[in-house]
This record gives structure tokens, C-alpha cells and sequence, in this order.
């Protein structure tokens, strides 16, 4: 009996090659993008999977909400918080981090650059990374301890054991090599090659090399606070705790209300974005709008399977019939169109299979050539669920036809009078059959996503064009890994092809930054205010406008003196105009400033981020990136002229990027969501196209001998379009009515949540149903155009 059912199904494949076509082809490709998202979610949920007691393990996150409406969620939160953590109840272990540091490792004749956190000892301890050699219990109790990365040790040691041996961390002394890690057993939001401990801050502290006191508590943009909690963990009792620290720390009434949650370790890759992440993933709302694509996608297709299915009614009747009157009950008609579906979900499966093993790399490849450096890698029991995806489709694909069959008189089906009204009525859908209601389904998903994609792409367009208000073109970021600034810039100065030279702490629109409080001028108030420490010659380098007042002069004190603000910290501080904030004197944490110039406002942050109060420090001796600007001539020979220049003060690596490239990596994510919408836009539209063409096909050829009559009888071309085209064009339009008030409240809500937006309104809506209405016209007019070429005598010579 299932022998039969099988051959019964590869007859009908073969019978009907151009439905069988678009069925297999359509689901494929379906396929491919689900199972590709497969990959991609399930290589995010391999991230730290391989500490113990992963569940009971959580980071300590902050929120801080700006005059009670624009919130900022970090990773990161304050130091002091640490030591109150330990006394509560069900905190079993309290891992410490802190970033900064980073530089050069220096030992015997090598110098290696590297990026580093300072831990506690809990950390080794709580978290699974094995160490090759060494002992995690004690590896970072003393404070000039540090323990490296194998790959790190070695670059500086080669084959030597580096257990005992000293090692110089430029900026912050010696320190004892006490263990050395082992590759990492799996994927980590962490990212850090060397580990020093946490007992030398207080004396970097004292010599003033820390940006902010251990005991600060504005200071929320550098460390990193895990908790491993007990079985009987109470999250409630720890909430309280942590809504009355923020209470007893922070002003009630000023501008910034603070808030400490808690994030599990299994939500950090997947979880919100967040400002001061560690390493790189794919936040939330990417996956979310990936499943979406994905399920947009996989329904189109399985749309198409239905409607053409239930379309050759007329050719199925009489082999539904006799199956009834020789005793198929109504189980062996869903048992046979559910093998058909299946056969056709599992053929359409083995071609998605190697269309994802010739695509899975280029995916790779494409999130790092738009600057997100990310790669997704295969997991062993996601097989599983593609063999049970397959099945999945099949079902949810040949569903609507089994049951459409299966409900069907069987003298009805030998009549070949089959109605495709009769199921939307046993559905409960009287007087709109099932046809009819996948096609409006299918193109109000398209019309709905091409509009959304047009949104998309225009937000996202705008973001990636917008001037920033600063200048990106022929700049080198050049990283000084801890060399004299001043010895750098003299011999660069000496390169014709270099024609502006500075330093800075932070480029602007790479997401970070520090800050500040400032007090503000005749109240007790205060508000947050961000800071580059920069080098002379900065605004000249990157073209910032100067509204008012003056560059940093050439001869600057040792001291620190004087800052330049930009037009919101004016408007925050209170001052009537950019002339009056002139001369000022200002106090950021605590180190008064004399304000010398104003800036125009530019997006410091990335375009995702409100422009807020901002200023300028002349910090030299702070910087570790010079901003080198280069003509656009023989530009290899520049690069080679500079390292030279560098390699005559140290043996270090040259390390520089483009400035332009930094920003693409800055806004990664988003020409990654771009190029993929744009081939799943093609996709989707390409699927309800094809499965239009496949109706279209099957209602001219049921009109082939109603167009030759009205042909004979004289009937103009235009004519027997109208009358052919009519019913398709309503679908069309009742779609739009459907699809077009969803698309306009949906994008309009997802807009809101930006900074700066575009608008959305009726052009938006109808460049989207033009384009649709265009393609429909195209793939209907061509079959048209067809049936209108053949010769009435051909078409009706059976009469």
C-alpha cells in the first residue's frame, strides 16, 4: 500500500513538470534560508555553554535613564557595587572585571601587543576556562599576577615555559606570569588575552593611572560585575538590594536615574544590544528579524504548493473519484496528497542541503566583509532538526490540499464539477474559496514586506549616508600601543604625502566613549557629559566646525586648562548663546576647565544614539590612536613611508585601519541586515511570483476555448485581457487593503524607537504596491499575451 502511494506521487511529479518545478523549487530555496538561520541561531546558542552551573551565573547590567525618557543600557556597571554584592544572600561567587588593559607585553627581545582585563581571583574559578599550566584557585591573588591566553603566550615566549618568568605591561609595570590558558572549549562572549588581577588597581589608583576612582560610582563604563547565585536564589530580595544601592548612591532628583538588573549568562549573546559589550554577536532583534524573514519565506512557498495543488482540482477529479467508489476512505486521500507533500518537501530538502553547503561559508564571508566579524559555525545536532524541519514543511505545505480532497463527493470529483468555494464554506469561509484566500494572504505578506523592506533600507540608508559631521575620507587610525606620541608625530610630519596629524582617545561614531559629571553653573544640579581626550590639531584632522571661540592653543600647559564644548552641552548648561558659554569655567568630575571654544553639534555616537552634552580634553599623554591624513596619491607608498618612519623607534607591529573601514565595522550589523534583506526581498516577491505564474497558468488553460469564441466573435485583445485579468487584480487590491494599514502601524511604531528616523507615509505605501502591481502585471500579462496569440482554430478544433 505505501509502495503505491509513493509511485502514485513521483507519477503526478513527473506528470506535471512545470507545477512540480515550482513547488520544489520554491520550497528549496525556502529551505535554504530557514536552515541557514538554523545554523546561525544555533551557533549563537553554543556561546559559554560549557561553564558549569551556567544557569545560576548572571551579569550585573545598569540602565540609566536620561530626564525620564531616554534610556541607555550597558553591560558594564560600578565598581563600589562589588564589594556589596559579596555580603548578600544566595551569592555563592562575585567575579570582578575591569577593562583598560591593554598595550605592550614586552619580554626578553619580544614586544607583542595585546588587549587584556584585570579580574579577581573568582573569576577562573566560576567561569570554565581551563589553564594549561597553573592554578586557577590561586592563579590571580597576588597583585602583580597575570595569567595569558596560549595563543599570547606564545607570541612571547615561543617555546619557553612562561610560569615565574617577569613580564613588562607598558603603562603599568611588571608582572609575574602565574598561568597560561588553554584554547577556549567553545565559543565566549568574552575577549581577552591576558588576565591581571584586580589587587594592583588600588595602587594604580594612587599613581593616577586609572580613569576614574575605585570609588565612583558615575564611573558605570568599565567594569564587569558576575554573580553565581545558589540553588534557592531569591531574585527579588536581590532586585530590592540593588534599587536601594542606586537610591543611596545617586542624586534622587538629577537628570540620570540608575537602575541595576540582573542578565542571565544565556541571555548575553542573544539578549538586547547593549552599550560596552564584550566580543561579538548577533543581538536579539537581528534574530528576530531573521526568523521573521524566515517564516515570510518558508509561508510564501508553502502557499504556492497549496494554491496550485487545490488549482488542478479539475485534473486530480476523476482520480479522487474512482479512489472513492473503489473503497479510499477519507484517511487514504489525506495519507496520499500528505506523501505527495512530503516527497516533494524532502526532494526540495536534498537540493536546499547543498544549496546551504555552497552558501553557509559565503554567508561567513559576507558578515565580515561588511564589517561584522562574526562566523557561524555548524553545530552536530542541528541535522536533527533540519530532517524534522523537512517533515515539518511537508506537513504545514500539504495540509490545505489533503483536506480539500478528502472532504470531496465522489460523484462530484467524477463529474469533474469540483468548487473550491465548497472548502472555504466547510472552513467556515462562506463565499471566498481557498483559493482565493492563499492568494490574498500570500500577496498582503508581500506587499507588507516590500513596503517594510523599503522602510528598512531607507532607515538604514540613512543611518549608513547621513554626514556625521566630521570627515572620514583618507584618514589612518593608526595605533600607538603605548609609543610616545610626540616622537611618532615628528616623524610622520616629515612624509610630503601627510597632510594633518593628531591623537585621540576615541574615534568618533565607533560606539564608545567616556564621561563625566558637570556641575551645573548656580544649582545644585549635574548632568552627564561625554569626552575625547585628544592631541592638538584634532579639528583640523577629522573637519569639525568651530561655532564660536578658539582651536587649543599651540603652547598648552602641562596642566590640564581648557575644553571644548559642543552646542547641546551650551544649551545644558544653561547659557542664552554660544558666546556667553565663552570664558566659562566648568567641572568635570573633578578637574575644572576653562571653555575656549563651542563646537557644532556632531554624532560622536553612532546615528542610533541621541547627540547629548559632549566636550573636548586636551589629554596628550591620554592617547592611543594617532589620526593620520593622507592624500589619496600612492597611497601604498605613504603606508610604506610611515612604517619605516615607525619601525626607526621600536620593533612593534604597525597596526593601523581606515578610518572609513572602522565605521563600516562600527555599523556592521546594519549593511549585514541590508544585503540580506535585499536577497530574501527577492526571494519573496520571486516565490508569490512564481506561484502567481502557476494559477495563471492553470485559469488560461481552463479559458483557452473561451478566449477562441470571444476571439471568433471579435472581441478586442484588450477586451478578453480585462475579463482575464480581472479576478487577479481584485485579489491584488484587497491584499493592499489588508497589507497596507498593517505595513504603515508596524513601521511606524519601529521607527519610533530610533533617534533620528525617516518619514514614513503614503509615498512609502505606494512606491511598495506600485513595484508589486508592476511585477503581477508582468507575470500576468506575459501568459496572457500567449493564450492571445493562439489560433482560434487550434484552441477550439475539439468543438
Amino acid at each position: 500500500m505505501l509502495k503505491n502511494y509513493f509511485l502514485v506521487a513521483f507519477r503526478n511529479i513527473l506528470r506535471n513538470k512545470t507545477i512540480s518545478f515550482i513547488n520544489i523549487f520554491g520550497l528549496a530555496v525556502s529551505m535554504t534560508v530557514c536552515l541557514l538561520l538554523i545554523i546561525i541561531v544555533g551557533d549563537q546558542y553554543t556561546y559559554d555553554n560549557f561553564h558549569a552551573d551556567e544557569d545560576r551565573i548572571y551579569r550585573v547590567v545598569t540602565d540609566r535613564i536620561q530626564l525620564k525618557e531616554y534610556e541607555w543600557e550597558t553591560a558594564t556597571t560600578a565598581y563600589p557595587l562589588a564589594e556589596m554584592l559579596k555580603e548578600q544572600a544566595g551569592v555563592e561567587q562575585m567575579a570582578l572585571l575591569k577593562k583598560n588593559f591593554e598595550g605592550t607585553a614586552t619580554w626578553s627581545q619580544a614586544e607583542i601587543p595585546f588587549e587584556g582585563l584585570f579580574a579577581n581571583n573568582n573569576f577562573l574559578q566560576m567561569f570554565n576556562f581551563p589553564l594549561a599550566k597553573g592554578n586557577a584557585e590561586e592563579a590571580l591573588t597576588l597583585p602583580n599576577s597575570i595569567v595569558l591566553t596560549d595563543k599570547l603566550a606564545k607570541k612571547l615566549f615561543a617555546d619557553a615555559d612562561p610560569i615565574g618568568e617577569s613580564i613588562q605591561m607598558e603603562g603599568v609595570g611588571d608582572f609575574i606570569v602565574t598561568g597560561v590558558l588553554e584554547e577556549f572549549p567553545g565559543k565566549s562572549h568574552f575577549n581577552f588575552e591576558a588576565l591581571a588581577s584586580t589587587q594592583i588597581l588600588p595602587s594604580l589608583e594612587k599613581d593616577s593611572l586609572l580613569l576614574a576612582p575605585l570609588t565612583s560610582w558615575t564611573n558605570i563604563y568599565d567594569n564587569y560585575i558576575y554573580i553565581k547565585t545558589s540553588e534557592d536564589f531569591d531574585e527579588d530580595g536581590l532586585n530590592e538590594f540593588f534599587l536601594s544601592a542606586a537610591q543611596s548612591n545617586y542624586e534622587k532628583e538629577g537628570e540620570f536615574e540608575y537602575f541595576f538588573k540582573l542578565q542571565s549568562l544565556d541571555d548575553i549573546t542573544m539578549g538586547p544590544l547593549k552599550s560596552n559589550t564584550m566580543g561579538v554577536s548577533l543581538p536579539s532583534f537581528i534574530i528576530y528579524i531573521l526568523l521573521g524573514l524566515a517564516i515570510i519565506v518558508l509561508m510564501s512557498a508553502c502557499f504556492n504548493y497549496a494554491n496550485l495543488t487545490t488549482a488542478r482540482a479539475m485534473n486530480r477529479a476523476k482520480e479522487i473519484g474512482v479512489r472513492k467508489v473503489i473503497g479510499a476512505e477519507k484517511k487514504h486521500i489525506i495519507f496520499q496528497f500528505m506523501v505527495e507533500a512530503l516527497l516533494i518537501a524532502l526532494i526540495a530538502f536534498g537540493f536546499a542541503v547543498l544549496m546551504v553547503e555552497y552558501l553557509h561559508p559565503a554567508l561567513n564571508n559576507m558578515f565580515v566583509s561588511l564589517g561584522a566579524p562574526i562566523r557561524f559555525d555548524k553545530v552536530n545536532y542541528l541535522y536533527l532538526w533540519y530532517v524534522g524541519f523537512a517533515a515539518f514543511t511537508g506537513l504545514i505545505a500539504g495540509i490545505v490540499p489533503a483536506i480539500f480532497f478528502s472532504t470531496t463527493n465522489a460523484l462530484v470529483a467524477l463529474k469533474k464539477s469540483i468548487n473550491l468555494e465548497n472548502l472555504g464554506k466547510r472552513i467556515g469561509i462562506a463565499r471566498f474559496s481557498i483559493k482565493k484566500l492563499l492568494v490574498v494572504t500570500q500577496f498582503a505578506f508581500t506587499i507588507f514586506f516590500v513596503v517594510t523592506i523599503i522602510t528598512i533600507y531607507q532607515q538604514f540608508n540613512m543611518v549608513l549616508t547621513t554626514d556625521h559631521g566630521f570627515k572620514t575620507e583618507n584618514i589612518l587610525n593608526v595605533k600607538l600601543d603605548g609609543m610616545d606620541y610626540e616622537k611618532i608625530k615628528n616623524e610622520f610630519r616629515s612624509i610630503p604625502s601627510v597632510q594633518a596629524i593628531s591623537a585621540t582617545t576615541h574615534l568618533p561614531a565607533l560606539g564608545r566613549n567616556n564621561g563625566g559629571e558637570v556641575q551645573i553653573p548656580e544649582t545644585e544640579d549635574s548632568f552627564f557629559i561625554s569626552y575625547f581626550g585628544v592631541g592638538d590639531n584634532y579639528l583640523n584632522s577629522l573637519d569639525l566646525e568651530l561655532l564660536a571661540g578658539r582651536d587649543f592653543p599651540e603652547n598648552m600647559p602641562k596642566k590640564e586648562r581648557f575644553t571644548i564644548i559642543n552646542e547641546s552641552a551650551v544649551e545644558r548648561l544653561g547659557y542664552a548663546n554660544l558666546d556667553e558659554a565663552l570664558g566659562q569655567l566648568i567641572q568635570i568630575d573633578e578637574t575644572e576647565l576653562e571653555v575656549i571654544g563651542v563646537l557644532k553639534d556632531f554624532h560622536y555616537e553612532r546615528m542610533d544614539e541621541q547627540i547629548g552634552p559632549m566636550c573636548l580634553r586636551y589629554l596628550p599623554s591620554s592617547v592611543n590612536s594617532m589620526i593620520v591624513t593622507i592624500l589619496d596619491q600612492n597611497e601604498q607608498q605613504t603606508l610604506a613611508q610611515l612604517e619605516a618612519g615607525w619601525k626607526k623607534h621600536t620593533n612593534r607591529p604597525f597596526n593601523y585601519t581606515y578610518f572609513e573601514d572602522d565605521m563600516s565595522l562600527s555599523y556592521g550589523h546594519y549593511t549585514a541586515i541590508l544585503a540580506i534583506l535585499g536577497y530574501v526581498t527577492l526571494i519573496v516577491v520571486s516565490l508569490a511570483c512564481l506561484g502567481l505564474l502557476g494559477m495563471v497558468i492553470f485559469h488560461i488553460q481552463n479559458k483557452t476555448k473561451e478566449i477562441g469564441i470571444r476571439k471568433t466573435l471579435g472581441a478586442a485583445a484588450f477586451d478578453i485581457t480585462k475579463t482575464v485579468t480581472r479576478s487577479f487584480l481584485v485579489l491584488i487590491g484587497i491584499s493592499y487593503l489588508i497589507a497596507g494599514p498593517l505595513a504603515y502601524f508596524v513601521n511606524n511604531m519601529w521607527l519610533q524607537n530610533n533617534a533620528y528616523r525617516v518619514d514614513f507615509g503614503f509615498a512609502t505605501l505606494a512606491l511598495g504596491f506600485v513595484l508589486v502591481l508592476v511585477i503581477v502585471a508582468l507575470t500576468i500579462g506575459s501568459q496572457v499575451y500567449k493564450a492571445l496569440r493562439i489560433n482560434p482554430v487550434e484552441s477550439l478544433r475539439s468543438e
